[in-house]
């Protein structure tokens, strides 16, 4: 991103007319650079007084996956979830999809007991979420994201942040009679 040059700059790999089966990392990818003009402009542009060495300057930010635990880039990430999946639109898919708004609550103990057979050779769920009980939530949740991202032209992990994010997905039920 080009701050002072009102630039940005995407991988040409991510362009979905050269690789359609991208689309919706390159939506999210726009969206997210579009947030960090509209939230962290001022953070990164330079004093106009100040004189540049060189002909044109290097890029003020660049992301990286590996930066995804910077607050800017979350912020970012959030900024994009919060525009290509506005609330009420979601609210009213899982609406539709699933019967009411009542969150999804994992439950280690009753999905112990889903598919305790094996299907050819495959490992019942119960000894999965026995022995690794976060693995075996992140398999449930993506099963809701898989059913939900297509409406909105997003990734599986794009849309299952947005579901947690949300409090549609949660990992544990919420402690009754607080507040």
């Amino acid at each position: 991103m080009y701050f002072n040059q009102r630039r940005i700059v995407i991988d040409q790999s991510l362009d979905p007319e050269e690789n359609p089966a991208i689309e919706a990392r390159y939506r999210f990818t726009l969206a997210h650079e579009g947030g960090h003009w509209r939230l962290h402009r001022q953070l990164f542009a330079r004093n106009p007084a100040q004189t540049a060495l060189f002909q044109e300057a290097p890029p003020s930010l660049v992301c990286r996956s590996t930066d995804e635990a910077v607050p800017v880039e979350w912020q970012a990430n959030y900024y994009a979830a919060c525009l290509l999946m506005p609330k009420a639109v979601v609210l009213s898919t899982w609406r539709r999809q699933f019967g009411s708004t009542r969150p999804f609550v994992f439950d280690p103990t009753l999905h112990a007991g889903i598919a305790n057979r094996p299907r050819r050779g495959l490992r019942p769920i119960g000894d999965i979420i026995r022995r690794a009980p976060q693995a075996a939530c992140d398999r449930v949740f993506d099963t809701f994201a898989k059913a939900l991202a297509p409406t909105f032209c997003v990734s599986n992990q794009a849309m299952r942040f947005r579901l947690e994010a949300l409090g549609l997905l949660l990992r544990e039920a919420p402690l009754a009679g607080l507040g």
